[in-house]
């Protein structure tokens, strides 16, 4: 989005990803744990982004609920990942967010902030290089404004989906930049293209976010080469209301 239309969205109190705007608040994030129920673990203590976080969303529509189940998965339904803009700034880099139909570059704090569900986060547990950091932003500004695949994900609640227990070690490899994306895909993608994992041992397109979240996979092929420990943290319920 260009700087006109950023300004244009902050006077009229609108995130550039569509969120209303309200008053910025601090964040916290509560004590790690690979659950998705509601208990809010231990102390929160402030959360302090840094790139290479992956944010992790879940609501209950039941459309998600049914498509991620014929798609031989389970919540949470959405990932993003975290990266700096050139002036600092940190955004998500994110393919359909709010269920919308385009790859975005959404601000934090207001996405977040906005969001009508749950979040949790995985922290980086080894901070990005200078280098990988100004590459991952290279990536995420070179993505924004791409289609969602849905085409892609329609195929893979039918029989003729990627993903599957042999299928997974033959199909759904890395392309790289593509010209749309799911949203797993599109975070697996930029970690791959900034060095952080190996194409071989990812497959983009047919990873799903519950594969991101927890440390195992339902999935024999991500579960055996698809791993995010020790680079990152177990997931962390956010909130701004500790």
């Amino acid at each position: 989005m260009n700087s006109a239309l950023l300004l244009t969205a902050s006077l009229f109190g609108i995130c550039p990803c569509g969120e209303p705007v309200s008053e910025v608040k601090k964040p916290y994030v509560y004590e790690p744990a690979y659950c998705l129920d509601d208990c809010l673990r231990g102390k929160p203590v402030e959360y302090q982004p840094q790139a290479g976080d992956l944010v992790f969303f879940w609501d209950d529509m039941p459309f998600w609920h049914i498509t991620y189940r014929l798609a031989l998965t389970g919540p949470p339904y959405h990932v993003a990942l975290v990266f700096q803009m050139p002036d600092g700034e940190y955004r998500l880099l994110e393919s359909g967010p709010n269920d919308t139909m385009y790859v975005r570059l959404c601000p934090m704090a207001c996405r977040l902030q906005s969001w009508n569900g749950r979040i949790w986060i995985r922290r980086r547990a080894v901070p990005l290089t200078e280098r990988q950091s100004r590459c991952l932003t290279e990536f995420a500004l070179r993505q924004d404004g791409k289609d969602y695949a849905w085409l892609r994900l329609a195929g893979q609640v039918t029989m003729l989906r990627s993903r599957g227990p042999i299928k997974s070690y033959f199909m759904g490899k890395s392309h790289g930049e593509r010209s749309n994306y799911m949203c797993a895909e599109v975070v697996v993608e930029a970690l791959i293209h900034i060095g952080l994992f190996e194409a071989a041992n990812c497959r983009p397109s047919v990873t799903y976010p519950q594969d991101m979240f927890f440390n195992r996979s339902k999935n024999l092929f991500l579960n055996k080469h698809f791993k995010l420990e020790p680079g990152w943290h177990p997931p962390q319920r956010w909130t701004v209301n500790p």
